[in-house]
């Protein structure tokens, strides 16, 4: 399954988005809605696009409204999303976020658009049963469950090493979409989520995450990230992320922020495998 091909129910989607966005909003003096249909599912991509859309219609004079409606022309037709700003207009976004939201439109099949609101489509999702999540190499047993997400099968094996020697289950998986389906299917503590990958990245995966997840529990992310500048870890908060480790990470100082969201436990010796 490709990263675009995750399905997700789109009136959480939306409401994720504007969760996240809430505090922001509401200290600019704008209040957000949303108009789903219900039962509509679409790509979990697009709130990705609607964070960067309604974070720009946010920025504008208060006070004001900002809306999320989704429509769709019969089961066959696009999904359409529109961001609409009352009373108008919109803030100008800058071009480089809409040529991001652009691409990231296109490779859902869509096209993106501007106006008296900011618009986009995305291609109805093809029939058939939804792919199955490829199973993670993974251990069982009472201890909280890690799981590793990284391209990198040199650090994959790194971060499983170190997180079984510190007494945790781990499970590993080498791309953003295998996290989001492993995520989905339950069990595991936290998430370490490596930050750059191809095709699904630890940004858009964590979004995703979050999106699927709705109104019920969270499951902690935490970023494993070489970027240590403050735009970049703003950038994986407003992901959705909840702490950061560097890469290359110091040993103690991952085991501290896997006890801070998995809980602490006695840790075992590194044995072989």
């Amino acid at each position: 399954m490709g990263s675009d091909d995750v399905q997700v129910a789109l009136d959480e989607a939306v409401a994720g988005v504007l969760g996240r966005l809430g505090t922001r909003a509401a200290a600019a003096g704008v209040q957000l809605a949303r108009a789903v249909p219900a039962g509509a599912s679409g790509p979990a991509r697009v709130a990705q696009v609607l964070t960067a859309l309604v974070g720009t219609a946010i920025d504008g004079p208060a006070p004001a409204m900002v809306t999320v409606t989704v429509s769709q022309d019969g089961q066959a037709g696009p999904l359409r999303f529109e961001v609409s700003r009352e009373p108008g207009p919109l803030p100008g976004a800058g071009e480089r976020r809409l040529a991001t939201c652009a691409q990231l439109v296109a490779a859902m099949g869509g096209e993106l658009g501007a106006g008296e609101a900011l618009w986009f489509t995305v291609a109805p999702a093809a029939a058939g049963p939804p792919a199955q999540a490829p199973a993670p190499e993974a251990a069982t047993g009472a201890a909280p469950t890690v799981l590793v997400v990284d391209d990198s099968e040199v650090n994959r094996e790194v971060a499983r090493r170190a997180v079984r020697r510190m007494g945790y289950e781990v499970a590993v998986v080498a791309g953003g979409a295998e996290a989001v389906e492993a995520v989905a299917a339950g069990g595991y503590a936290l998430v370490l989520m490596d930050c750059q990958m191809p095709g699904m990245d630890g940004y858009q995966a964590t979004t995703a995450i979050r999106a699927a997840e709705g109104a019920g529990g969270r499951t902690p992310v935490v970023a494993m990230t070489a970027s240590v500048m403050e735009a970049d870890r703003r950038r994986c908060l407003d992901a959705g992320m909840d702490d950061f480790v560097a890469k290359p990470f110091d040993y103690a100082d991952l085991q501290a922020v896997i006890a801070r969201w998995a809980g602490p436990v006695e840790a075992q010796p590194l044995t072989a495998g």
